[in-house]
């Protein structure tokens, strides 16, 4: 009976080596970004902006508001594999523009982080101890 339950730890053990392998390679897959910049409008009520991409021109997911900014980076993108954008603009009445014009970009992996530079270490006088007077 007991060799039955090692068998089966065992089994458990490899299906979650095999899942865990499974979703870092799928993470690894998806750590492509693009970063975007646009335009602001200048209609007086706007409220923010939505982005829409997709892997196929004119076909697009459901949209990311990013609100009022101008910037934005698209993250847990596939490295390699091509985006189409575009923006629209909403306002303070939830009225939403039309497309902006599509464009495209190849997804890339982002640039990494410059190392941290070591710790200074300032050194200390040592302590000045008065002398004893005997």
């Amino acid at each position: 009976m007991k060799k039955h339950v090692n068998t089966r730890w065992l089994l458990l053990i490899l299906i979650s080596l095999i899942s865990l392998n499974f979703v870092l390679k799928i993470d690894y897959g998806l750590a492509a970004q693009i970063k975007l910049a646009w335009d602001p409008n200048t209609e007086s009520d706007l409220k923010g902006y939505k982005v829409y991409y997709g892997t196929i021109a004119k076909a697009y997911t459901d949209p990311i508001d990013v609100g009022n900014l101008t910037t934005f980076t698209l993250t847990g993108l596939t490295k390699g594999q091509t985006y189409y954008i575009v923006i629209t603009a909403y306002d303070t009445s939830s009225n939403e523009s039309g497309f902006s014009i599509e464009v495209y970009d190849v997804a890339i992996e982002p640039e990494p982080l410059p190392p941290t530079p070591p710790p200074t270490i300032t050194p200390t006088p040592p302590l000045h101890r008065p002398q004893r007077q005997l």
